[in-house]
């Protein structure tokens, strides 16, 4: 055990300063490609996602009372009622939330701005503009408690002109955030810089504060600093819990008061009640832009378990706040220096290593290991580490320094030649400088 130690050791020492200057031109390009590219984090976690909660049987955020679900604009309603069309037909997103308020919900938020524009030409669709504040207002009666998000779009700091906007309706029950995703869709929003220095909630801490204001609760104020991390439930997740709602069947299941209301149409307000009633419920678009079940979803996003459609992934931010679920990162400072510590400590026993073989075992090891603590962290205080690049970076210094050194060579000998740790003379002979041995005093024996 000694003797390996010491020729561990060696390794390292005899190993050049150009060897060193590789595994950290190495290692920092695989941190710039961490820092942006975040699709490549977002990869690593959804590909050993699905064996861990496989494994555990359980997928991160995961609760047994929900307080909020979505309704999707899916093809059948898209291609079918909402025939076709873009903008949406706003009559019909004026029923949609009139139903839902009289089904109970105590927060409907539209992800979709109504009649954004930056210009003053006549509104082409007027009488659905009109139809859709009159279903609003209607929405807004007194026996209900309903309180209505609408979307805004931010745009470059810049607030985007809208048709229909909260003050249209006199009532502090219609509030407005902005739908705009964060570029890290881990990290909730919680508001959007504009103009002259004010602020705008973000579309789901709008949802949040009209929730908590519904229950004459304080309204969660912003955090401050870093923006707090998400969970995740996926939409198979959701659909298992009864949580994604139909446009085609809300539109259906009218619960207003007239006392003569069929069986069949009591029957579908009384589901309608049981699914939304005292929830948060944000209406979005699901379906196929180039054509029914053909192409790419409208509106996904990339997250943790995959892409997912931006109305799903609000959701998740808001029964985040409202389960209490938020985590605050720690200091990006601290995250990056156990980064670097991780690295240096797996570049120092790869240098240790003689055989390339040897190294690229040990780098696999180790990138088993860190993906398992990376998820593990992920999944308990919501941190996922960028040492997975950098970690494939010195995988690739393994197998090429030597072609490196290669190429180095005829070019800057010296940096070849040079060895950045250098071994040491003992401490006895480098402090004592040699003197002429002392003559012997007094009578010598004779040796023979």
């Amino acid at each position: 055990m000694a003797n390996w130690h010491q020729e561990f050791v060696e390794n390292v020492r005899k190993r050049s300063c150009g060897y060193w200057v590789l595994v950290v031109a190495m290692t920092v390009i695989g941190f710039l490609f961490s820092e942006y590219l975040p699709e490549f984090r977002v990869g690593v976690v959804t590909g050993i996602q699905g064996f861990v909660d496989g494994v555990l049987n359980r997928t991160p955020g995961s609760t047994s009372a929900w307080t909020s679900a979505a309704v999707l604009i899916d093809d059948p309603a898209y291609y079918g009622v909402f025939q076709d069309r873009t903008p949406l037909r706003r009559d019909l997103l004026g029923d949609l939330t009139k139903n839902l308020c009289d089904a109970g919900a105590r927060v409907v938020g539209l992800d979709m701005t109504i009649g954004a524009t930056n210009s003053s030409s006549p509104d082409p669709y007027a009488s659905e503009t009109t139809a859709f504040r009159s279903d609003v207002r209607a929405a807004l009666n007194e026996r209900s408690l309903c309180r209505i998000v609408l979307a805004v779009d931010i745009d470059h700091g810049k607030r985007v002109n809208q048709l229909v906007n909260p003050g249209d309706f006199n009532s502090e029950r219609v509030t407005e955030g902005d739908s705009n995703l964060p570029e890290d869709q881990r990290q909730i929003p919680t508001h959007r810089p504009i103009d002259n220095g004010a602020e705008e909630d973000s579309f789901g801490w709008a949802a949040v504060r009209a929730y908590l204001a519904s229950h004459n609760e304080i309204p969660t104020e912003d955090p401050g600093g870093d923006y707090p991390s998400a969970t995740f439930v996926d939409a198979s997740e959701l659909a298992q819990r009864g949580r994604l709602l139909y446009a085609q069947n809300v539109l259906a299941s009218t619960c207003g008061t007239d006392s003569g209301a069929s069986e069949s149409r009591v029957q579908e307000c009384s589901a309608l009640q049981a699914q939304v009633e005292g929830k948060v419920i944000l209406v979005g678009g699901a379906w196929h832009p180039d054509g029914a079940g053909m192409g790419e979803l409208i509106d996904r996003w990339p997250t943790p378990l995959g892409k997912m459609s931006g109305v799903l992934i609000h959701l998740n931010y808001v029964e985040d706040a409202l389960q209490t679920h938020l985590v605050f990162p720690t200091p990006n400072l601290l995250d990056r220096l156990i980064e670097v510590l991780i690295c240096v400590v797996l570049a120092l026993v790869t240098a240790g290593l003689e055989s390339t073989v040897a190294r690229l075992i040990f780098l696999g090891v180790a990138c088993f290991v860190l993906f398992s603590t990376e998820y593990i962290s992920w999944l308990v205080y919501w941190r996922f580490f960028d040492s997975t690049i950098p970690v494939i970076a010195l995988v690739g210094h393994s197998l090429l320094h030597k072609k490196a050194e290669a190429f180095v060579e005829p070019r800057w000998p010296k940096l070849l030649e040079t060895r950045c740790f250098r071994k040491k003379p003992p401490a006895e002979a480098a402090s004592r400088p040699s003197r002429p041995e002392t003559p012997a005093i007094g009578p010598q024996k004779d040796a023979s």
